[in-house]
């Protein structure tokens, strides 16, 4: 089984231009892309690049593989601890998790165009157990 995703966050910003935000510590040039991750044969259910609340650029990926549906995070590392605790805090603080669920992940530093870059993946569930939402 295969969950589908039961809240799509509407609300991430296409066009930053229109938009001032705090972006203390978090590189200007990096916007990430889901070009820069991957090469054409990795092949996800859904995909969503847009800006995170605190302004930092980030790409979603909505992907299962035998009977485990996942949601990868890529955003820079900067200002963020490299920890599961620390990282859960952080998608809850920006609105991806929800607080007091279940949120199994591993995590994966990626160097994007000479900037750290979290790969966090979160599993939402595993055949018929579903252990948490993760918002795109």
């Amino acid at each position: 089984m295969v969950f589908e995703p039961t809240q799509i966050d509407n609300n991430v910003l296409s066009n930053m231009s229109d938009y001032q935000y705090d972006r203390e510590g978090i590189p200007d040039q990096l916007i990430l892309k889901e070009s820069m991750l991957h090469d054409d044969s990795v092949k996800s259910i859904r995909v969503k690049e847009g800006f995170l609340s605190d302004g930092r650029s980030y790409v979603s990926e909505y992907w299962a593989w035998d009977g485990i549906t996942n949601v990868t995070y890529y955003f820079a590392a900067n200002g963020v601890e490299e920890s599961e605790t620390a990282l859960e805090e952080y998608l809850v603080s920006v609105g991806k998790l929800t607080a007091k669920e279940e949120h199994p992940m591993g995590i994966m530093t990626l160097d994007v165009e000479g900037e750290k870059v979290y790969s966090v993946t979160v599993t939402v569930g595993h055949e018929d157990t579903l252990y948490g939402e993760a918002r795109m």
